[in-house]
């Protein structure tokens, strides 16, 4: 239990004659108090190698095990579980590949590589073995074809694996409807200036195990830092979890508008409709509001989430 009332404070003030003792009021002393200092050490951000974009791709599968988005593009497959788990890591497995040269890809490997036995896989790439946190970043100058599956190897893989349905989902729904969104969304800025220097968050995730260790804030600091703030850059997000656009909000993401996907299946015992939401948001230069964010709330009737019933 702390001693919260201030008493004056006496401290010897050396001057030619020594050292004289002088009482300070209580009056001129700061009752602010001191900022928290986190414990824990610094999460220790890297780039991503090319050689361990698999091991990436597994981390991020775990890491939305329980997304909307997720299983709505491969809920087609619920009846093929095996099937099902191969098309959505090779899914992931083509992102990270193609961002590793088209992009920035970012990892925390965290004290080990490890399973889900917490056993040490660092020397390979073992087939249960992941990261702690993953994160793919678009830069201005990417160029990774996702709305035309045939123009890149992994996303013509996965085609072919997924099957007519989930290239409906994925390639003619999700891809192609945020690609308009985007377009739409940066197009509110009549001069076109900002969607030429647009750094956009493709994926970030963590494992199950890793969440709540400040990986996320360490990436978003490190992303800031060194890429999008030294060059005024506006950042760009789809969240697929409502409950996530409080978190990006501290890191000077705003919401401006929700996109919505619906399809055709019935899911579960309970019929549960089968249906997503994105929410999209922009972060201004240097973390600031961006400053059409009005203008796009107005356009597009966006109504910010009360993130109090959200919890």
């Amino acid at each position: 239990m702390a001693d919260l009332q201030q008493k004056p404070i006496t401290s010897s003030i050396p001057n030619k004659a020594g050292l004289k003792t002088t009482t300070i009021p209580e009056s001129s002393l700061s009752t602010t108090k001191p900022a928290k200092i986190d414990p824990r050490p610094k999460p220790k951000v890297e780039i991503l190698e090319l050689k361990d974009y698999k091991k990436a791709a597994r981390t991020l599968y775990q890491a939305f095990a329980e997304d909307k988005v997720a299983q709505y593009c491969s809920r087609h497959l619920e009846k093929d579980p095996e099937l099902r788990r191969k098309c959505d890591t090779k899914l992931l497995e083509t992102f990270v590949y193609s961002y590793v040269t088209e992009g920035v890809v970012l990892v925390v490997k965290g004290d080990a590589n490890t399973n889900g036995d917490g056993v040490d896989t660092n020397a390979a790439d073992d087939d249960d073995s992941t990261f702690e946190t993953v994160a793919i970043w678009a830069t201005p100058e990417s160029e990774v074809e996702t709305t035309t599956p045939l123009d890149n190897p992994g996303f013509a893989e996965f085609a072919s694996m997924t099957g007519p349905e989930g290239c409906k989902r994925v390639f003619g729904q999700l891809f192609n409807v945020l690609q308009d969104k985007c377009d739409e969304v940066m197009g509110v800025d009549v001069e076109g200036k900002d969607i030429q220097n647009l750094w956009t968050l493709v994926y970030i995730g963590s494992t199950p195990a890793s969440r709540g260790k400040g990986n996320v804030r360490a990436m978003f600091e490190y992303m800031a830092e060194r890429f999008i703030d030294p060059v005024a850059g506006i950042g760009y997000l789809e969240s697929s979890n409502l409950t996530n656009t409080s978190i990006y909000e501290k890191f000077g993401f705003k919401p401006v508008l929700d996109v919505n996907f619906n399809g055709d299946l019935a899911v579960g015992d309970d019929d549960e409709p089968d249906h997503c939401r994105m929410d999209i948001m922009v972060r201004g230069v240097r973390g600031g509001k961006w400053k059409y964010l009005d203008d796009a709330r107005r356009k597009f009737n966006y109504v910010v989430p009360d993130y109090s019933k959200l919890q």
